[in-house]
């Protein structure tokens, strides 16, 4: 693995510091979620690491390379780590309970962000595409895990999903007692009959 000497500043004193690609990865998925898309540029977020920009091309051979970067490790965070999460509960009702809980009183701004930038760059689209089915996929599963038949499981999957993504796109903000309110209902979904 390569890594950059940079300069930084702590406590008002310059220091040296190695700088490896997970920095940019997690500087670039910090400024996606706070700012948007447009500040995740090699030059921007240089500018905000006071680095050069040689640092970022001793990481990634181009700027594409680094998007890849970042969807990954928003796959990873924002999916694969949940999944894992959700699996290591009791089968059944308890894995989707646990899943919708994570989901519905999680932080979701990066989500969003990640959603945001795929409207105007193709290749994450492409990427949340993905990882919808995925995640459509670990649902269904899930249902019929609680004793839904597959058609069933597919149907009520979707109602979820699409559930989260209108209640993560929501600028409403919901009161505790509300918010359990949604998640019993959810969960109603996943007794059969």
């Amino acid at each position: 693995m390569r890594v950059a000497i940079v300069n930084t500043v702590v406590y008002g004193r310059w220091m040296t510091a190695r700088l490896s690609a997970e920095d940019w990865v997690k500087a670039g998925l910090a400024a996606l979620a706070a700012k948007g898309f447009t500040a995740v540029r090699a030059d921007v977020l240089a500018r905000e690491m006071n680095v050069s920009r040689g640092s970022f091309y001793w990481h990634f051979k181009n700027i594409e390379a680094f998007y890849l970067a970042l969807m990954q490790r928003w796959e990873a965070w924002e999916t694969a780590s949940v999944i894992a999460q959700v699996e290591r509960v009791a089968p059944g009702g308890l894995r989707l309970a646990h899943l919708v809980r994570l989901a519905f009183t999680g932080n979701s701004t990066l989500e969003m962000a990640m959603r945001n930038w795929a409207a105007s760059y193709a290749p994450v689209s492409v990427f949340i595409e993905k990882i919808d089915a995925l995640r459509l996929g670990f649902i269904e599963r899930l249902l019929g895990e609680a004793g839904l038949e597959a058609a069933m499981a597919r149907g009520r999957a979707r109602i979820i999903y699409w559930t989260y993504l209108g209640f993560i796109a929501s600028k409403h903000r919901f009161a505790e007692a509300e918010l359990e309110t949604l998640i019993d209902s959810i969960l109603l979904m996943a007794r059969p009959g």
